[in-house]
């Protein structure tokens, strides 16, 4: 029987290596899952609310270089939020590891880490404040989105969108708001469009609340009016 190549036991060597060093937390909640269609070209997309046991694939999502490598999703909460990689990632691993409440959403496609939503409470946010909104803990924010490098524009923003709206409403949120861009006023580039593009919101039925030039303050209810 012939042996694998030195190249093919590198391979297998690598595989079993991420396997090892990516926990997975067997109790944990799957919020959504898109059925496999990898025979028709598309990704499996599973997504999963944050823990301790994500902590490591959240931080593969930021990686080592770009904003959100550095900024780890505390724009939003942190007056200090620019002290540095190593405070924001501290802050970053102590909500993902202690809140009751999930710190964020976690998606997989194809079992690879390959994005995060941060949505909670807005009290959690005192950061977020476009004009219009007053935080409340019925009242949701979705801030940031990331996306990892190799899976963008390949529907992983728009099946996070959509888990954080039923997370949101399984939780008890009254309304589920954020600040997406308009990328008809403003055509920025990936790494601008952190918080959102307007037309996927629209597309799951958020009305605009107030406009700042391109960002734009979006709500969509999540309980039915009081009769």
């Amino acid at each position: 029987m012939a042996l694998p190549s030195p190249r093919g036991f590198r391979y297998f060597r690598r595989r079993l290596l991420r396997l090892m060093l990516r926990p997975r937390c067997d109790g944990s909640k799957q919020i959504r899952r898109l059925p496999d269609e990898k025979q028709a070209g598309r990704m499996s997309i599973e997504i999963f609310p944050a823990d301790a046991e994500r902590l490591n694939d959240i931080r593969q999502i930021f990686g080592m270089t770009g904003d959100p490598s550095w900024c780890k999703c505390q724009y939003f909460i942190d007056e200090n939020w620019n002290q540095g990689a190593d405070a924001n990632d501290l802050a970053l691993q102590t909500q993902v590891c202690t809140q009751e409440v999930p710190a964020g959403l976690v998606a997989y496609a194809d079992g690879e880490p390959a994005g995060w939503v941060q949505v909670g409470p807005s009290t959690r946010y005192p950061r977020f404040k476009p004009r219009g909104h007053q935080a409340a803990h019925s009242i949701w924010a979705l801030t940031c989105f990331v996306v990892r490098d190799g899976y963008r524009k390949r529907g992983v923003a728009r099946e996070l969108l959509r888990a954080a709206i039923g997370h949101a409403r399984d939780a008890g949120a009254e309304f589920l708001r954020a600040r997406p861009t308009d990328t008809a006023i403003n055509a920025k580039n990936s790494a601008g469009l952190f918080t959102g593009v307007l037309s996927s919101f629209r597309a799951e039925g958020f009305e605009i609340v107030n406009r700042n030039h391109s960002m734009t303050l979006v709500q969509l209810r999540l309980a039915a009016e009081p009769t």
